[in-house]
């Protein structure tokens, strides 16, 4: 292999296939589809032996010998798979589809299985591939229906998002009297692939920061997905104790922010809302120990982890 005889995007250059695959290659690190809905596979309106696959775009790893660099293809409108043949009595099979780039055309692919009473599934032959979805059929078995189908779609990520930091200013919200920053500093950065967001929130008290009152929350980079709650983890430093307290990071389900959780005390198990008080009077604050919790200037707080975003 040599090196590349013209820059991409010169007027006049002609280009061959190698030029796009691997112009694909450099925007896109990882292959599958590239919206949340491309290529989605579900049953017919009326099931029958096929399934309809949706209208959209994905990204194909050239792995053919002699290929380098990543397929684009397209599905411009809902379009039918192949055929799906029935299963007989007694016996269940696994069949995969994929949709696969032969010669620069793509389209789908049934590789189907061997039926059995406990049905493996198929290895799929070939290159140049993503697989789309599970098909498990029951016996006796020639209509399709979506209980039969395993999403199998994985999320294109480009470059820059498989790798860059993103930076963003969360905001510190408390339930009781209102927190001030002063001279202190809080940051946060979060890297999202799809629905997948990894974040970091951390505060540092300055002299003239004021903790405020109540419970602590900090904004995300992206409301949580609304289907259960979530957990990261948390970390507080006293400057008093000199003492770091470990707990973790509560996002209720579609919620916009994180609350830490830490520990009581040093001699409970239990935990409870990370929370200031004026005072610092035993029972005011969490962690209970006044002694061993004053949020004074050099104190931090950290919060991060990955969670499931909405969208």
């Amino acid at each position: 292999m040599t090196a590349n005889a013209g820059a991409w995007g010169e007027d006049g250059k002609d280009y061959d296939g190698k030029d796009f695959r691997f112009f694909t290659d450099s925007v896109f690190e990882g292959p599958g589809v590239v919206g949340d809905n491309d290529l989605q596979v579900t049953q017919q309106v009326s099931p029958g032996s096929t399934v309809q696959i949706a209208a959209g775009k994905v990204v194909v790893t050239a792995t053919q010998t002699g290929k380098f660099g990543k397929y684009q293809d397209w599905n411009d409108a809902p379009i039918n798979s192949p055929s799906i043949a029935a299963t007989s009595a007694g016996v269940f099979r696994k069949d995969r589809l994929i949709w696969r780039i032969t010669n620069g055309v793509g389209a789908p692919e049934i590789v189907q299985g061997t039926a059995s009473g406990t049905p493996a599934e198929p290895t799929i032959p070939g290159d140049n591939y993503e697989e789309l979805a599970l098909i498990t059929l029951p016996p006796s078995t020639s209509n399709i229906t979506n209980a039969m189908i395993t999403d199998r779609r994985r999320k294109a990520y480009t470059t820059q998002g498989g790798r860059l930091w993103t930076p963003y200013t969360p905001a510190w919200t408390t339930t009781g009297t209102a927190a001030t920053l002063g001279n202190g500093t809080l940051t946060g950065r979060y890297m999202k692939l799809g629905r997948q967001v990894t974040f970091g929130v951390f505060l540092t008290f300055g002299s003239s920061t004021n903790g405020g009152t109540g419970n602590y929350a900090f904004s995300l980079p992206f409301a949580a997905a609304a289907v259960f709650e979530q957990w990261v983890n948390a970390k507080i430093f006293s400057v008093s104790a000199t003492d770091n307290w470990l707990g973790m990071g509560y996002i209720a389900a579609g919620s916009s922010t994180v609350v830490p959780y830490l520990p009581s005390s040093h001699t409970e198990t239990g935990s409870a809302p990370l929370r200031n008080s004026s005072t610092g009077a035993v029972g005011e604050s969490i962690p209970l120990q006044p002694g061993a919790y004053v949020l004074s200037s050099g104190a931090n707080v950290w919060v991060g982890g990955t969670y499931e975003s909405a969208a």
